[in-house]
């Protein structure tokens, strides 16, 4: 098992508005080809708090693909959405190439977003290199994420550079103040780990961000994930 803590920072300059706050606390339990993962987040700006709680499940075939399985209720409906959903198919890898197909739902008290995604990537040695794409069905607009990631299984370490444009935010973090305005994201992270069992990861995200229709200003993510395993 697994027990995992985040804090994400989001602040703005150029202009600046107040900064944003999320953490997570989760537990993880992984059987013999499933698992399962529960999560309570909590998110705060401006002197308001609002909580999300969320379960993750896994589900591994013997072909070597698996099922990823999401839902989540909150408290409030503006930094997280009243309820969430998701699915998405990792089909048994070709060669050095994985994809995965599935469709994300948000419920906001004004709003309904759905997005359809997916995934190819390409293994080499302990490189990766990956594109996902989001498509808002309601806004008719399409987001792309690239990664490169390098792993060391043996130190089980992580180095990932990631490059986002489009509406589809930070760490994939929908909220009601969405809008479909463009953004241009680079970040880098990076996991260590201490002793056997103690990880480390800090997260660094930089936006040039559309927060009007034609007006762009700076957004700085900056997340810390510590996992301790049992």
């Amino acid at each position: 098992m697994q027990l995992r803590a985040s804090y994400l920072n989001i602040s703005t300059s150029e202009p600046g508005q107040s900064p944003l706050h999320y953490g997570y606390v989760e537990y993880s339990h992984k059987f013999s080809k499933s698992a399962i993962v529960g999560r309570a987040n909590i998110g705060n700006t401006s002197n308001d708090t609002q909580m999300l709680f969320e379960t993750d499940f896994y589900q591994t075939f013997s072909n070597k693909s698996y099922l990823y399985a999401n839902a989540g209720l909150s408290t409030g409906e503006t930094l997280f959405p009243v309820g969430k959903a998701g699915l998405e198919y990792y089909f048994a890898p070709v060669k050095k190439f994985d994809f995965a197909f599935g469709a994300r739902f948000m419920h906001f008290e004004n709003d309904d977003i759905t997005l359809l995604t997916g995934q190819i990537a390409y293994n080499t040695g302990s490189y990766t290199l990956a594109y996902r794409p989001y498509y808002d069905t309601g806004n008719s607009l399409f987001s792309h994420v690239l990664s490169l990631q390098k792993t060391n299984e043996e130190k089980e370490s992580i180095i990932r550079l990631e490059l986002q444009y489009g509406t589809v935010p930070y760490l994939y973090l929908y909220n009601g103040f969405t809008q479909p305005l463009e953004a241009f994201r680079v970040g880098l992270q990076y996991q260590h780990r201490f002793g056997d069992s103690f990880f480390v990861r800090p997260i660094f995200l930089y936006e040039r961000e559309e927060y009007t229709p034609g007006e762009y200003r700076n957004r700085f993510n900056l997340r810390l994930i510590v996992t301790k395993r049992f």
